[in-house]
């Protein structure tokens, strides 16, 4: 029943996300005179549809996954009155803009919600080691720092944001404060010491003691502990709340003795057994403020900025580990990982009331829109940056970029059936295609609904390889969207990579959307878990012998030998 809950509520948050998306193309659309051929509410076959005066239909779809506004000419050569095209290149891009800027100001007004409720977490120094570096060069408690390490650092999440994206290693700390008006700098080498860690964090101001997040490699990562465990017992002290787990950490510091902890686990016990890790780290010699202090209704306003561009930075930062490597791929949810983090908050947070429960589905909104924005505009083919990138490079160079260099080649993963089971942007690249070649004998052809009325479709279960090269070589050629439907998740057993091949020694682009793969639709199903504690924490994707060989090495008996979770 959570799970089912938890499903309905992130509809309702993804629905009004996009939704809003679109709004902002469409309200920007209407004022810059472009002709809108429909506006939607929801995905899908239509329910109910109206035409305006204006032109515009106006219509509610079945599927309650956003909604989109289809412009004249926004995908195609027309130049006529009223088209996208005919207006001049500031209004496309005005337009273009207008989605992402609208999840930011959705970000702001939520913002003012969580903020004028529950305050904010402002970062003031809350204690200074007397014998630290950091007291020597200056630092008091209840000094409002405003930067730290460069970063700027009106919220105390802002340091922990940075302490996380740049751990301390012994370097000098840079800190920018304000005391009693007057603006002060320090700059100090942090001191060393050996502390015994676990590896997790949580907000001591919380309900519950729930464990925020698990550091990757660290000995409760070991030991199975994940995000969302509530601690309810440590060495056989009871633990009710944050500050009682504070509290008992505060008099009974981790050492090398090991540690035994009882979580609740979405009401299941769970006991783990874990040795803290001693090691040497540098201490910054402050701590500062993490609760939430309400604000006046001026400064509400002015907070609320700072929790968009907290967000933002968030993202950014996120982005910037995954490049650098800090974090792998693995650990960025999609979709169904949403899905489980707002079933996860919905769940851990409706024993405190329904008023806390939205305001924290609210604060989890914020965090989803403005990341919703940022990644839009990344210069990215088929997203809203990547068409602003292009307009900058037609501003740049003064001419306008053939459509046959728009053009491009979409793998995407229909998921494992369901037509609903495709993603977002998957589906949002369906609707958009010129053209669709989709895997008959494996796909539902349900999902060509999702296909607009003009769109040239292919079933490539009576065609060869070549064929379907050329089929996509002439429409990208020809400035059109083609979306190349493969079933399941394209890159297990999705045979794109001979596919790619062809396009990448002809040099034609080509982006992949993910799917769910079949492993995990029928773990959905059948409400399996593959990497439980104790038993597996490994998962093997593997299949039988049939037409296709498989090495003697990756049998079916040989995997078996490892224990783990195996999907055939």
């Amino acid at each position: 029943m959570q799970t089912f809950i938890g499903i309905v509520i992130a509809l309702i948050i993804f629905g009004v996300l996009v939704l809003i998306h679109e709004f902002g193309h469409f309200i920007v659309a209407v004022k810059n005179k472009v002709t809108v051929n429909e506006f939607s509410i929801g995905m899908g076959p239509r329910i109910y549809s109206h035409v305006a005066k204006s032109g515009t239909r106006y219509s509610l779809k079945l599927l309650p996954l956003g909604g989109s506004c289809a412009m004249l000419g926004e995908d195609e050569d027309n130049n006529e009155e009223g088209s996208f095209n005919s207006k001049s290149i500031w209004a496309r891009m005005a337009i273009v803009f207008a989605g992402p800027f609208f999840n930011f100001i959705l970000a702001f007004v939520l913002a003012l919600i969580v903020i004028g409720a529950k305050g904010i977490d402002k970062s003031y120094v809350t204690y200074v080691d007397e014998k630290s570096p950091a007291y020597e060069a200056g630092l008091r408690v209840g000094d409002q720092i405003t930067k730290f390490n460069g970063a700027h650092a009106t919220l105390g999440r802002e340091i922990y944001l940075e302490e996380y994206v740049n751990p301390l290693d012994g370097s000098n700390i840079s800190i920018t404060f304000t005391r009693n008006g007057e603006k002060k700098s320090i700059t100090y080498k942090p001191s060393t010491q050996k502390k015994a860690i676990v590896g997790m964090s949580y907000t001591s101001q919380d309900t519950k003691a729930t464990v925020e997040q698990v550091t990757k490699n660290s000995p409760m990562a070991e030991a199975g502990v994940m995000a969302g465990d509530v601690v309810t017992e440590i060495d056989g002290t009871k633990i009710t709340t944050a500050s009682d787990m504070a509290k008992y950490i505060s008099e009974h510091p981790f050492g090398e003795k090991e540690v035994n902890i009882t979580l609740d686990r979405k009401g299941k016990e769970i006991k783990v057994v874990l040795k803290p890790k001693v090691t040497e780290i540098a201490d910054r010699g402050f701590v500062y403020n993490r609760a939430r202090e309400k604000v006046s209704f001026g400064n509400v306003i002015k907070y609320s900025f700072t929790e968009v561009r907290y967000e933002i930075a968030t993202v950014l930062k996120s982005l910037k580990m995954l490049v650098t490597g800090q974090v792998s791929a693995n650990e960025i949810s999609g979709p169904v990982g949403i899905v489980t983090v707002i079933g996860d908050t919905y769940t851990s947070a409706k024993s405190s009331g329904a008023t806390v429960t939205i305001l924290s589905l609210i604060n989890l909104a914020i965090m989803l829109s403005a990341n919703l924005g940022v990644m839009n505009l990344l210069p990215i083919p088929a997203l809203d940056g990547g068409r602003i990138f292009l307009y900058l490079i037609e501003i740049i160079t003064g001419k306008p970029i053939p459509k046959d260099k728009e053009g491009m080649i979409h793998f995407v993963g229909a998921g494992c059936g369901a037509p609903d089971l495709i993603t977002v942007r998957g589906m949002h690249l369906l609707e958009k295609a010129d053209v669709i070649i989709y895997a008959g004998s494996l796909v539902n052809p349900k999902l060509l609904d999702y296909a607009k009325a003009d769109c040239q479709v292919y079933n490539s279960a009576v065609m060869t390889l070549e064929e379907v090269l050329a089929v996509m070589v002439e429409a990208e050629q020809e400035g059109k969207d083609v979306v190349r439907l493969h079933t399941g998740e394209p890159s297990i057993y999705g045979a794109v990579q001979e596919q790619m091949q062809d396009l990448d020694a002809r040099k034609l682009a080509y982006d992949s959307t993910p799917g769910v793969s079949a492993c995990f639709g029928a773990a959905a199903a059948m409400n399996l878990e593959y990497t439980l504690p104790d038993i597996s924490q490994s998962l093997i994707i593997t299949r039988m012998e049939g037409r296709t060989a498989v090495p003697e090495k990756e049998s079916i008996e040989a995997f078996a030998a490892h224990q783990c979770s195996m999907a055939i």
